[in-house]
């Protein structure tokens, strides 16, 4: 995932950790140059969406 572009706005430094259906990113916003963490969720049509 490092090196992959985010919403135009946003390019991936690596992987901070991996759950089953999450994941969270290290980046940085192209815009500002400021390091963000972003969250990735896969939510499928099993999941539990209430919690």
């Amino acid at each position: 995932m490092a090196g992959q572009i985010l919403g135009d706005h946003y390019e991936v430094e690596r992987e901070l950790g991996q759950q089953k259906g999450r994941w969270t990113l290290l980046a940085r916003n192209l815009n500002t140059q400021e390091q963000v963490v972003i969250k990735l969720l896969c939510l499928d049509e099993t999941s539990d969406r209430t919690t």
